[in-house]
C-alpha cells in the first residue's frame, strides 16, 4: 500500500512538473500569437488609416471626425456585447417538468455537406448553430424531454433525414425524433409546430434557439398561439477585455447579427406576424 502511494505521489509530481515545463515552453508561442493575430487585423489598418486622415484632414474634418466615431463604435466587441444583452431573453424553463418536445429551429447544416453516406453512415458539416440540436437531443437523453422536434428545413438542401440520422446515432429512438414538415423560414416553422401540437394535444414544449434569434422566434410563436418556454444556445460572453474595444472582424459580425434580427423584428411586426 505505501508503495502504491508512493508511485501515485511520484506520478502526480511528474505530471505536474510536465505541465509546469510545458506552461513555459508554450508561453512564448501564445504571446506571438496573440500579436500576429493583433497585427493581422484588417480593421485595425482601415481604423489607423481613418485616424490618419483625420489628423490630416482640412476642410472635411467633421466629416472625418463623424466617419471615426461610426466606425468605430460598429466594429468593436463592446457594441455587440451591449447590443445582445439588451436584446437577449432569459431562459425561461423549468427543470422538474418533463416536456412533450424540445423545439429546434433548423437551418444548422452547410449546402452541399449534407449529403447521406448509406443506412450506416452520414456525410455533413453542421455550421454553428448546429448547438441548437446538440440542446435538444440533451434534453431529450437526460430525461427532461420526451422527443426533439423540428421541420426539414429545404431551401437549400433537405436537413429533415440528416438530422434525424444524427439523433439517431446519438442515441436517440424512432419515437423521440418528430419531423413536421417542409418550411423555409421562421414564421413556416411557427405555423408547422402549431399545427403538430394541436393535433397531438401536447401542451409543455420548449423552445431552442440562439441567443439573439430567441426574440423573435418567441414573437412569431406566441403570436400563432404557441407559448413555450425557452432555451438558447450561442450565449455571448459579456466578460469585458482590452480587445473589446479594438476593431475586429467578430465585433463587425456581432453588430451585423443584432442588426439583422432587430430589422426581422421589425418587418415580422409591420406586417402582423409578431
Amino acid at each position: 500500500m505505501l508503495h502504491e502511494r508512493t508511485f501515485l505521489f511520484v506520478m502526480g509530481s511528474l505530471v505536474s512538473i510536465n505541465g509546469i515545463k510545458s506552461y513555459r515552453l508554450l508561453q512564448p508561442n501564445t504571446m506571438i500569437q496573440s500579436i500576429a493575430k493583433f497585427l493581422t487585423n484588417p480593421l485595425l489598418f482601415i481604423w489607423i488609416g481613418l485616424l490618419v486622415s483625420l489628423y490630416k484632414s482640412g476642410e472635411n474634418r467633421r466629416r472625418l471626425i463623424i466617419l471615426n466615431v461610426v466606425f468605430y463604435f460598429l466594429s468593436i466587441g463592446f457594441t455587440g456585447s451591449v447590443l445582445s444583452s439588451l436584446w437577449k431573453v432569459d431562459d425561461e424553463y423549468n427543470e422538474n417538468i418533463i416536456y412533450d418536445a424540445a423545439i429546434i429551429l433548423t437551418g444548422i447544416i452547410s449546402a452541399g455537406d449534407s449529403k447521406l453516406t448509406g443506412d450506416t453512415d452520414y456525410g455533413f458539416r453542421v455550421n454553428a448553430a448546429s448547438n441548437r440540436l446538440i440542446a435538444g437531443i440533451s434534453f431529450v437523453k437526460s430525461g427532461h424531454a420526451k422527443s426533439i422536434l423540428f421541420g426539414n428545413w429545404n431551401k437549400e438542401i433537405d436537413e429533415g433525414p440528416v438530422i434525424r440520422k444524427f439523433a439517431e446515432y446519438q442515441g436517440l429512438k424512432e419515437n423521440e425524433i418528430r419531423m413536421y414538415g417542409d418550411i423555409r423560414r421562421t414564421l413556416d416553422e411557427a405555423n408547422g409546430v402549431k399545427i403538430f401540437l394541436d393535433a397531438r394535444g401536447y401542451k409543455n414544449v420548449i423552445l431552442i434557439t440562439s441567443e439573439m434569434h430567441m426574440r423573435r422566434a418567441l414573437g412569431l410563436f406566441n403570436k400563432v398561439g404557441v407559448f413555450p418556454d425557452s432555451y438558447s444556445v450561442e450565449k455571448y460572453s459579456y466578460k469585458m477585455k482590452w480587445k473589446d474595444f479594438i476593431p475586429t472582424v467578430s465585433g463587425v459580425a456581432k453588430v451585423q447579427e443584432f442588426i439583422y434580427e432587430l430589422f426581422g423584428y421589425v418587418g415580422y411586426y409591420l406586417k402582423g406576424n409578431i
